[in-house]
């Protein structure tokens, strides 16, 4: 028994197919991020420093370096991936399966974004603004150490809307549209702008290309994000109209081509005010305002953000789940 990871239809991945993707969510809903397990992405990140030293060790130029670098490791990984699950299929479709289950499953962070978000909120609902600095220290690449409990908040839910997209939509997508092989391709290339995207002085060229790979990946997954979340809206009492109308007023105001859709959405869905003012190194910058109108971010705004982040997931599973399955079975 086999099965054809390249699929060519994104709307119908075959029975098999939809099984792996169905069984890694629950994985994930069942374990989050095992710290006890060896993570690909860890894997991934001690493969990208090494190769950072290698590139910067060349006499190439800065950009150069670094885009061959950023170039050659997602193809490797891609092609790496998909010679396994290639021989996996000719081999045993139960270990196949199971492998290919497990793959994705690293790839999805959804419970461990939730828990994550869910500390900082109970942090602040006990006062403990120390270990709630710490804990949003781990989530954000901000100054934390002035932050009010306003500041945690709305960084809390721009990371919750953001990683909706980057941890959860992003890598899902692409496992429906090109199997476990694409999923991890696409975890490299955003565990690269992770890493080297920055705009600082040491990655402002070397990590150009990653950054680029990451914006595009991101492009589609970013935009799909925001009918998901405009008709979950619904639960809190927003609607899809007011979703769809801040978006398209303040999606364009984030510095990031992708953030905006998914931020400016959870900030309509919510009714939350983002954005703002923000410390990185040192220096404190003013970032345009999301949803003016919308109150000020509060800890039960995390917790909001935390269900919505959970109910726009399983909606976006089950599109590709549920009418796959139907079709297969019936």
């Amino acid at each position: 028994m086999g099965i054809d990871f390249a699929f060519s239809h994104l709307f119908f991945l075959g029975k098999e197919g939809a099984a792996i993707l169905a069984t890694a969510i629950l994985l994930d809903l069942t374990l989050g991020d095992r710290t006890d397990l060896p993570h690909p992405v860890r894997m991934m990140g001690a493969i990208i420093n090494a190769c950072e030293k290698i590139a910067r060790a060349s006499r190439w130029p800065e950009m150069l370096s670094g885009s061959i670098m950023a170039a050659v490791l997602v193809i490797a990984t891609y092609l790496g991936a998909y010679l396994v699950f290639d021989w996996l299929k000719t081999y045993s479709f139960i270990v196949l399966f199971i492998v290919a289950s497990v793959a994705i499953y690293f790839c999805i962070s959804l419970k461990c974004l939730a828990d994550e978000a869910l500390e900082v909120s109970h942090c602040l609902e006990n006062n403990d603004l120390i270990s709630a600095r710490e804990k949003i220290s781990m989530l954000v690449s901000r100054d934390t150490k002035e932050m009010t409990e306003e500041d945690i908040s709305k960084a809390v839910i721009e990371t919750v809307s953001e990683n909706l997209v980057d941890g959860i939509i992003s890598p899902f997508f692409y496992a429906a549209l090109g199997g476990p092989a694409l999923c991890i391709c696409f975890k490299m290339i955003s565990t690269l702008d992770s890493m080297i995207g920055y705009k600082d002085d040491r990655y402002r060229f070397f990590g150009r290309l990653a950054a680029r790979m990451d914006d595009l990946a991101n492009l589609i997954p970013a935009r799909l994000s925001v009918p998901v979340i405009a008709v979950n809206a619904l639960f809190w009492g927003s609607s899809p109209r007011r979703v769809f109308s801040c978006v398209f007023n303040c999606a364009h105001l984030h510095e990031s081509p992708n953030s905006g859709f998914p931020e400016s959405a959870f900030a309509a869905a919510l009714d939350v005010r983002l954005g703002g003012k923000a410390t990185y190194f040192g220096k404190t910058r003013r970032y345009p305002v999301i949803n003016m109108e919308g109150a000020t971010a509060r800890p039960s705004h995390i917790r909001q953000a935390v269900r919505l982040l959970y109910t726009c997931s399983l909606s976006f599973f089950s599109i590709f789940i549920i009418p796959t399955l139907v079709l297969a079975f019936f």
